[in-house]
């Protein structure tokens, strides 16, 4: 059945596609998209041409996907216009050295390790290496720990090399405590290398080198600018992250040595062969063809197991910006004959012993812009600075190895003694020598958390009435000690008197003037304005009745009772019948659903017996934005035109809003009273027949416009969606 539908959906596409009016619409919206211009109009044809071409190959891959036939969907992004060749040429930029291809392998001097094999000697064969490879639901994702930096786009400049050293660096230097910072591939590209990059490309060797002796400065104080200009030795100067140490890890294909680099170390750059599937690639494990000569380079960030494909993979990150993949992220499959090169060259920095602290001492000291009284008492300073570097080090390790579930970092005082840091810090005047009285009936529980961060107001001691009010209902935490009292009072210290949260809110809610002004708040936030002073009573009492339904019912939720919790919004001044009449309207019945088998009702699926088995489509970035019917009863239209978005989202063009004012005005039978059809049949019907525009083209007004023949702008059917 999946087949015959997406072989009738290719064929219609194909058919849209040949109608020049049609496809030079959707060239003129990638061309604006993307900021495309060209010299001449004979260039923008053959650009048009090429864009056919892709989005043709693009569109039929992804049907295959559909199929079960690929494991990953393509997408119609920045390089649309241009040729495998094109890209390569101009996008790319790793170009391996005679050299570096005599060392992958061998010992290498100048301050560069040969990396290592396997824990027995052969391409990860080794015991521990064979049992994490066979261990499926085994990964590790460096991102999950705050160690890796934003994606970053390298634009029309061979510099991937550049991109990925520096985001290696990036990551080192997190992971030994200093947090996340962009650094400079600029620096590298204006002072490191007497060639130009961005016409040449680079390989490993000369980059590292440069970096291990001279550090890189922050992206900030030398930003990119995807082209070489002259050298600025002062922001040059100006160090924030460097390696003392880098070496090769793997080599020759083997994945189970990258695999344990990797987990041990850290991420890794690499160097992969970048095809034309890849240029476009979008999500999902890719096992596209790549096994042409390596001309990209990337950082491995870590590895996992798809239980739906049962395939391992790579999570590499790329400098082509976030609209490249998922989010600027991919994932190339693992274990699978070495796919793209992955693990045939690769680089990590290396932290030994011998690690040049001299230099970043004087690093530490030009940031916090320390000074000392003479030579001695610097020498002191250093020593201490060096062990406590060390220590920091040894505990993020054990960090990473889940021995401690915090990190530490180098900061302003990492030139004192932990006693120097607790006399210049702490000083608690006075003992706490007993417990605080806390309900032992609850110190069970530990799933239960609050964090006022979240509620931004952190710092406050006064909250207006709405804030109190809507801080406690928004709690959902178990605790009821401590926690129902900041929910109502704001931020207490720990000594603060502990309150009964019922009494206390009901007590609240009882008081006149602080309902009025709960009142007053909510008309002022929602623009609320009545006809009369009477029909404002009459609202302001519903507000009440609403606010305390919604203070009880999440006092159950708070006891277990309900799984979920209610808020005071909008329409807080509304009747429950005038809420279902103003935003529903689902005017249709369903008997049977459609095209299902009585059979289906009493069988079990294994995944819905599994109770871990769940999916979420958001996460695979296909869901639109959420968006607000107002006072229309345009419910299906919305769901109709959120469903498309999705679908064409999964069919590789990225999420595009569609319009339900076209259904709305189109279809016979939508107004805002309602859909009055049977079933969704009709409305399939004529989505399939007439396609939907895009929200941007055809707004939502909330309410019904007469549209006459031909009145969309020249709009044509399966110009921005299709749905069959």
């Amino acid at each position: 059945m999946a087949a015959k539908n997406t072989s009738h959906l290719s064929a219609l596409f194909k058919k849209s596609l040949e109608e020049k009016q049609s496809l030079h619409e959707m060239y003129k919206e990638f061309k604006t998209k993307f900021h495309k211009t060209y010299a001449d109009k004979s260039e923008d044809g053959e650009r048009e041409q090429i864009f056919k071409r892709n989005m043709l190959r693009v569109f039929e891959h992804n049907v295959d996907a559909m199929n079960g036939k690929s494991s990953y969907t393509e997408h119609i992004n920045q390089f649309a216009d241009m040729t495998e060749k094109e890209i390569i040429a101009q996008f790319t930029g790793f170009r391996m050295t005679p050299e570096e291809k005599k060392r992958m392998n061998g010992t290498v001097s100048g301050g560069h390790k040969k990396g290592r094999k396997g824990r027995k000697g052969k391409k990860g064969k080794g015991g521990k290496d064979q049992k994490l490879k066979d261990d499926n639901s085994w990964s590790y994702d460096w991102r999950s720990v705050g160690v890796i930096g934003p994606v970053q786009d390298q634009g029309q400049c061979l510099s991937c090399t550049l991109f990925a050293t520096a985001a290696l660096v990036e990551s080192y230097w997190a992971r030994i405590g200093n947090g996340i910072r962009p650094l400079s591939p600029q620096q590298i590209l204006d002072c490191g290398l007497d060639y130009d990059v961005c016409q040449s490309g680079s390989a490993f060797e000369p980059v590292f080198n440069y970096v291990k002796d001279r550090g890189l400065t922050s992206w900030d104080n030398y930003p990119y600018q995807s082209r070489k200009n002259g050298c600025d030795r002062d922001r040059e100067g100006r160090t924030v992250a460097r390696i003392n140490e880098w070496r090769w890890v793997a080599g020759n294909g083997d994945e189970g040595a990258l695999h344990l680099a990797v987990q041990d170390n850290g991420p890794a750059t690499i160097a992969i062969h970048a095809s034309e599937p890849f240029f476009s690639y979008r999500q999902g494990i890719f096992d596209g063809p790549c096994d042409g000569d390596m001309n990209h380079a990337v950082l491995v960030v870590g590895y996992g197991y798809d239980k739906p494909t049962d395939m391992r993979y790579w999570i590499v990150k790329n400098s082509w910006g976030g609209g490249w993949g998922d989010g600027g992220f991919g994932y190339i499959r693992k274990d699978a004959g070495n796919r793209c090169h992955v693990a045939d060259h690769c680089v990590q920095e290396y932290l030994d012993d011998k690690q040049n602290l001299e230099k970043t001492f004087k690093e530490f000291k030009y940031e916090f812009s320390k000074s000392y009284e003479s030579r001695e008492e610097e020498r002191r300073r250093e020593q201490i600075f060096r062990d406590n570097m060390l220590r920091v080090y040894g505990h993020n390790l054990k960090a990473l190895d889940g021995k401690y579930s915090y990190t530490l970092r180098v900061g302003v005082d990492a030139d004192l003694t932990p006693e120097e840091f607790r006399q210049n810090h702490t000083r608690c005047p006075f003992a706490l020598n007993r417990p605080i009285a806390h309900n032992e009936s609850h110190t069970g529980d530990k799933s239960g958390s609050v964090d006022w961060r979240h509620q931004g107001i952190s710092g406050q001691r006064v909250l207006t009435h709405e804030d109190m009010i809507q801080s406690w209902i928004d709690t959902t935490g178990s605790s009821r000690t401590l926690t129902e009292t900041t929910g109502l009072k704001g931020l207490h210290t720990v000594a603060s008197q502990r309150h009964h949260h019922v009494s206390t809110l009901l007590e609240y809610l009882d008081d006149k003037q602080n309902l009025e002004n709960a009142f007053n708040e909510f008309k002022s936030e929602f623009s609320k304005s009545y006809e009369s002073s009477e029909e404002e009573r009459r609202r302001e009492q519903i507000f009440r009745d609403n606010m305390l339904r919604v203070y009880g019912h999440n006092l159950k939720a708070l006891d277990g009772t309900y799984s979920y919790t209610s808020r005071v919004s909008v329409d807080a001044d509304l009747t429950p019948d005038e809420f279902r009449q103003k935003h529903t309207h689902c005017k249709f019945g369903i008997s049977p659903p459609i095209g299902h088998s009585k059979s289906h009702s009493t069988s079990v699926d294994s995944h819905t017996a599994d109770k871990s088995w769940s999916v979420d489509w958001r996460d695979q970035g296909v869901i639109g934005p959420v968006q607000d019917q107002q006072d229309c009863g345009s419910c299906v239209p919305f769901a109709m035109a959120a469903m498309v978005e999705s679908y064409w989202a999964r069919s590789g063009h990225g999420i595009t809003p569609l319009s339900p004012q076209q259904i709305l005005d189109c279809f016979p039978g939508a107004s805002c009273e309602g859909v009055h059809s049977t079933n969704f049949r009709p409305l399939l019907s004529y989505i399939q027949k007439n396609g939907l525009t895009s929200w941007e083209n055809y707004p939502y007004t909330a309410k019904v416009h007469v549209i006459g023949k031909g009145s969309l702008n020249g709009w044509q059917p399966l110009e921005l969606a299709l749905f069959c």
